[in-house]
């Protein structure tokens, strides 16, 4: 697939780029197999990135903790998941619905 020019950006695979540059490094990450929203050192610490929709209240409390341990909320929120989902007590593969996963969250917010 090749790199257009649109009047967004530069796309490619579906995806808009500011600068053309960031469009044939994603090309070149996806050729490499490594994953196109992602840089190479991002892949080489086994990080993706993940867009999805959380409530306001739980945002703002994830927010909150994390500034009060002074971490990043993002930071926060891989901790609380990685306790939650690789812990030894619960070292087993999940399948969450959309519920269940919102209810994991809270837990472990509750818990942090």
């Amino acid at each position: 697939m090749n790199i257009k020019k649109t009047t967004e950006g530069w796309e490619y695979q579906g995806m808009i780029f500011i600068s053309k540059k960031d469009a044939e490094q994603a090309k070149k990450n996806d050729q490499e197999g490594i994953g196109v929203g992602l840089t190479k050192s991002q892949f080489e610490k086994g990080k993706q990135r993940v867009n999805m929709w959380v409530d306001i209240d739980v945002l703002d409390e994830i927010k909150k903790r994390a500034d009060n341990q002074g971490l990043g909320y993002q930071t926060l929120l891989n901790k609380s998941l990685r306790d939650t989902f690789l812990s030894e007590k619960t070292a087993r593969v999940v399948d969450l619905k959309i519920s269940e996963f919102k209810k994991v969250i809270r837990d472990a917010l509750r818990s942090a």
